[in-house]
């Protein structure tokens, strides 16, 4: 049995052209990323930290029904993200309708009233759950993730075509 002491791809093998690789997507130079959390999720995590603290801002500073909407678009570009983190490699029409499957099982799941009671108990449960079902929400829903997966399909190309 052979030993080898070079670079190894995520699965255990050997990396072909010596170069550690870790499923990150290519950086400037086309090779992948050397980090230990790959490119892609990486950027992921910093739009899903920002994309919180626009969220939360909306929530407090636009009143009304716009607000609600915006917050509820920006929830739903949150768990794209968020999903996208989980599978990096994803497609995104996958990843939106994984994202919006999940913000309409959350939003069907205030019917319950559970998350009332929850956010009763315990107020910032009320920003992650809801409290009650609105129609509108759903619609909020459909086209956060509709944009955001224009937006991953355009970058994602723009990002091909970069790096030939």
């Amino acid at each position: 049995m052979t030993s080898h002491t070079g670079p190894v791809t995520p699965g255990g093998l050997p990396s072909p052209d010596g170069v550690p690789t870790s499923g990150g997507i290519p950086t400037p130079d086309g090779h992948p990323s050397r980090h230990g959390l790959p490119a892609r999720r990486l950027v992921l995590l910093i739009l899903a930290c920002g994309t919180i603290a626009l969220g939360l801002g909306v929530h407090w500073a636009l009143p009304g029904s716009a607000g609600d909407f915006a917050a509820d678009a920006l929830y739903a570009v949150l768990i794209y993200f968020l999903v996208g983190v989980i599978a990096p490699r994803a497609p995104a029409l996958l990843l939106g309708a994984v994202s919006f499957g999940f913000c309409l099982g959350l939003e069907l799941f205030q019917l319950t009233g559970i998350p009332l009671i929850w956010a009763d108990a315990f107020t910032p449960a009320s920003l992650v759950l809801g409290t009650t079902f609105v129609t509108r929400d759903i619609v909020a829903y459909a086209i956060g993730v509709a944009l955001i997966a224009c937006l991953d399909t355009a970058a994602r190309h723009l990002g091909r075509t970069a790096h030939p």
